[in-house]
């Protein structure tokens, strides 16, 4: 739309909205700038200039009340602002929540721009914009968050010799206000979040990961090393926790997304571990390769464990994950 400006402004000549299933959503928006004295007064305009730029686009009917049948909500417009009622504002939900499919709204972050003059003189504008999350996934290479990604889904593996059954229920997000909630209620609240009824979850990012003050790579790499030696009145108590911990691990994948990463496996094994002259579990609790799983042999005793993998990952949190992956190396950038 046009400013109300006696040289006539910056007009939007053209947005164009592209989807696809090989190509992320990217919008291209062309302008016609009359005066271009208008950049060097008007911030927001100058900030077209700026790669990584974020921009409010809102786009489709700016009337579908006038729609018979129509009851969604419509596109927001201006109201006075209860903080500062000098100023305006603008309530505007995002994520097509409620919308009929009638206009849209979408934070968007510049990609490109070009700057030509046409015949008359006038600047034309061209912008290329990309959602943040998008424009992150299109230009990060994925070797440099593939071994956080692997060592955020491995957490959930288990395998034996004295580990935590499923570490990835002990990953913390630390909230705005310093308090703590797992993975689960975290990714339960961001999808909370993008309902605009649901004020007490607005503006909550699951990318908000912290464990103890440390980097999400750093606490996985102390999380994973946890382990300890077991006596075998030890291991076999351990075992029975281990086995009701399977039967409520097989509730929770039935349920799906955000509740485990995915399905796994699990099966019973038998290894040899090193014990003293009284047969018990020696502390070092090495592990004889050379004997049978069932088998005895001098100064190694077999113990039965169990081990449990992931074989199948829940799209969710393969998403997540690499959201997780991404923050976590842009965490001090």
């Amino acid at each position: 739309p046009q400013t109300i400006d006696g040289t006539g402004g910056i007009g939007i000549t053209d947005l164009q909205v592209e989807n696809g299933i090989n190509a992320f959503k990217t919008m291209t928006i062309r302008l016609t700038v009359n005066d271009p004295r208008i950049l060097n007064t008007r911030p927001e305009y100058a900030k077209m200039s700026t790669l990584q730029g974020e921009f409010l686009i809102i786009y489709g009917w700016s009337n579908p009340s006038t729609v018979p049948g129509y009851d969604s909500t419509s596109p927001p417009i201006f109201e006075t602002d209860p903080n500062q009622p000098e100023r305006l504002m603008l309530r505007v939900p995002t994520g097509n929540m409620d919308t009929g499919g009638y206009w849209s709204a979408q934070r968007m972050n510049i990609t490109g721009y070009d700057f030509s003059f046409n015949e008359l003189g006038q600047m034309e504008v061209s912008l290329k914009l990309m959602g943040k999350t998008q424009m992150f996934l299109a230009t990060t290479r994925m070797n440099t968050i593939s071994n956080t990604w692997r060592k955020l889904m491995g957490t959930y593996d288990y395998e034996g010799d004295g580990a935590e059954l499923d570490t990835f229920g002990t990953i913390k997000i630390t909230k705005v206000d310093g308090s703590e909630v797992d993975l689960t209620e975290a990714a339960l609240n961001e999808q909370r979040s993008y309902f605009e009824d649901l004020s007490s979850v607005a503006g909550f990012s699951l990318a908000d990961v912290n464990i103890d003050n440390k980097s999400l790579d750093q606490a996985l790499v102390e999380l994973t090393a946890q382990s300890e030696t077991l006596s075998e009145s030890e291991q076999a108590e351990r075992n029975r926790v281990i086995e009701a911990s399977i039967k409520r691990r097989r509730e929770r994948e039935s349920l799906g997304y955000p509740y485990t990463p995915g399905i796994s496996v699990t099966q019973k094994t038998i290894r040899q571990v090193r014990v003293d002259q009284a047969g018990d579990v020696s502390q070092e609790g090495e592990v004889d390769d050379a004997a049978g799983p069932d088998e005895e042999s001098t100064g190694f005793k077999p113990i039965t464990d169990y081990k449990s993998k992931i074989v199948y990952y829940y799209l969710g949190w393969v998403m997540d994950g690499i959201k997780l992956s991404i923050s976590d190396r842009n965490r001090n950038s």
